[in-house]
């Protein structure tokens, strides 16, 4: 029997304290992500933990399950009705959970989206609500996110990791020597491994292969603080605090 996307939205939502929870699709089960790791999963609708030590000592009375047949055992999470605890198994076990394998990132752009990869953007970003579309995609476009909504943005790039594509970005504004980008956005499986600060990164360098451009700005609303410690780790700085109607900073990074 495989899990439903209800058990998951709810776990999800039992994480929702903790930074950089992601999950993986897999044969109609759910792999869970906790800072770039292996954390465990959900099977059949129950959630299972690595059973390393430290998730032993926290759960000392956890039964081990089969997540399917074939497989190591795992530890069963029974007590998923109270956050904290979710919180408290997750944060002790993280430090003992293997680093994952490196991949390297094939990062390119292409001027332009295509209309099934515009339908990915609208699925992505309807799925997850008004207010994730307003982060990205600002006020101004209401929603829900439409192909004709996208079609219509001038100076858009699709984001591509090797073949596949992940996202897209876009020059909103071409001044005389600054270029203000926004409307970026990726796959929501790909947030919480890094492809967010290579993607930036990428983005920057190909802006500033154009000499006359002395700098790069970019609009964050302050509850976006995620994307704000990308940014400030990338070396952008805020250059100005709107107020009103919503508290937003304006971050520019200089050659």
């Amino acid at each position: 029997m495989a899990s439903s996307k209800e058990y998951l939205d709810f776990i999800l939502e039992q994480l929702s304290g903790l930074e950089e929870i992601t999950y993986k699709s897999m044969m109609g089960e759910y792999i869970i992500y906790y800072r770039g790791k292996i954390v465990g999963g959900i099977y059949d609708d129950r959630l299972l933990v690595k059973p390393v030590k430290s998730a032993i000592v926290f759960m000392p009375n956890a039964e081990y399950e089969l997540p399917y047949k074939g497989a190591k055992e795992m530890l069963l999470v029974d007590n998923v009705d109270n956050k904290e605890y979710l919180t408290g198994l997750f944060n002790s076990i993280y430090e003992e959970l293997p680093a994952p394998k490196p991949k390297k990132m094939c990062i390119k752009f292409e001027k332009e989206i295509n209309k099934g990869n515009i339908a990915l953007l609208c699925q992505w970003s309807n799925e997850l609500g008004s207010a994730f579309q307003e982060q990205w995609m600002g006020s101004q476009v209401t929603y829900p996110l439409t192909y004709d909504k996208i079609e219509k943005l001038e100076n858009k790039f699709s984001i591509f990791n090797e073949e596949e594509f992940i996202g897209m970005i876009q020059e909103v504004r071409i001044e005389e020597d600054n270029i203000h980008i926004g409307r970026f956005v990726l796959n929501p499986q790909k947030t919480g491994l890094g492809f967010g600060t290579e993607v930036l990164k990428e983005f920057m360098n190909f802006i500033f292969k154009n000499e006359k451009i002395k700098s790069i700005s970019l609009t964050v609303f302050d509850c976006n603080q995620n994307a704000k410690r990308v940014y400030d780790k990338l070396g952008f700085e805020v250059d100005e605090i709107v107020k009103i109607p919503k508290l937003k900073y304006i971050m520019r990074k200089y050659r």
